[in-house]
């Protein structure tokens, strides 16, 4: 059967100074927030990214951790404290799961231009649309940033936003990919990358993985819109290239461009 990850690398300096921006004050800033799903039945471990396929996972996976496969509930208030989840997984940090010997670890990484239309999408809206995550068209993880973002605002503006957060401060959901399944040294902790554009391929190869058939995997959220590349300008499309430019680097992504 063919591979379908993405190139590992094993060591990150070629690339770590082309996003690193200025003020970055050390190395600890690398994504590390308890968003790691442990899966013991099935010596599993899904280190979970934002905006690539990830609450679909989470509901997917929460019926074999033995809690509520609805998706209000699953995808980010799963209760993880009750005693069928202690027993049988939980939320862990990177040190939790590297403790996880002989486990198979996965994430599936996405093209970063069409990544960011995604989050844009999600957490900008217009003037006056409220729901449990966003207050008058602007998501609750976004307010702390102040005037950077606001309601109905135009995709150049909020690149221009995106370009001015360092990863260190940013919002998970555009934080760069990488930070997410590697560590401060370089070292990714990971055992396979699936693609989101090939998601039927990689969940098929994680299924083998660990004995799980993905057939009733579930498309939680979807939206309707055109090809992300409907949404860039050559400079916004420039600035996105510098501004995950790791992540270019990393995974294989180009705009525009085929996944092989």
């Amino acid at each position: 059967m063919a591979d379908f990850s993405v190139p590992v690398h094993p060591r990150l300096e070629p690339h770590l100074s082309a996003d690193f921006l200025t003020g970055r004050p050390s190395l600890g800033w690398f994504a590390d927030d308890g968003n790691i799903l442990v899966l013991k039945s099935h010596s599993t471990v899904y280190f979970a990214i934002p905006k690539n396929a990830n609450s679909s996972m989470k509901v997917f996976l929460s019926k074999y951790l033995g809690t509520s496969s609805d998706a209000d509930v699953a995808l980010h208030t799963v209760n993880y404290e009750n005693a069928k989840l202690k027993e049988e997984g939980a939320m862990v940090d990177k040190s939790g799961a590297s403790k996880c010997k002989g486990y198979f670890k996965f994430a599936i990484v996405r093209n970063p231009w069409d990544r960011l239309v995604s989050a844009y999408r999600d957490k900008i809206r217009q003037p006056g649309y409220s729901d449990s995550e966003i207050t008058d068209g602007l998501h609750e993880g976004l307010w702390s940033f102040g005037r950077m973002f606001r309601a109905g605002m135009k995709f150049d503006d909020f690149v221009t936003s995106i370009m001015n957060i360092p990863d260190y401060i940013s919002d998970r959901h555009f934080r760069s990919q990488y930070s997410y399944i590697y560590d401060e040294s370089g070292t990714c902790l990971v055992d396979y990358i699936g693609r989101y554009e090939l998601l039927g391929d990689a969940l098929s190869h994680i299924g083998q993985q660990i004995g799980i058939s993905f057939a009733d995997f579930p498309h939680v959220r979807p939206s309707s819109r055109s090809p992300y590349t409907d949404y860039y300008t050559p400079k916004t499309r420039d600035l996105i290239a510098q501004r995950y430019a790791t992540d270019l680097a990393l995974f294989g992504y180009t705009y525009g461009g085929q996944v092989a």
